[in-house]
């Protein structure tokens, strides 16, 4: 993944507009065998969620999430 050039999109999107707070929800699962972790966040703006992703790590999650958040958005808001 290339850093987290999706997250810093979506808090320009959002923070250019003022549309609010951006926050995630996290969640960690084990997966088993070789003791594999998938992370699963979502990302809401002032509490509608407007996106989802999954990674192997947090941050890739996030990323992933504020990736198809940034289209709903855009469609929403305007590009």
């Amino acid at each position: 993944m290339e850093g987290r050039k999706n997250c810093q999109r979506l808090h320009n999107y959002v923070g250019t507009r003022r549309l609010g707070k951006i926050t995630y929800e996290d969640k960690d699962q084990l997966l088993i065998p070789g003791n594999r972790h998938i992370w699963t966040s979502t990302v809401q703006v002032n509490g509608t969620t407007y996106g989802n992703g999954q990674g192997e790590t947090k941050l890739d999650a996030r990323d992933r999430a504020a990736g198809n958040a940034l289209p709903v958005l855009q469609a929403q808001f305007g590009p």
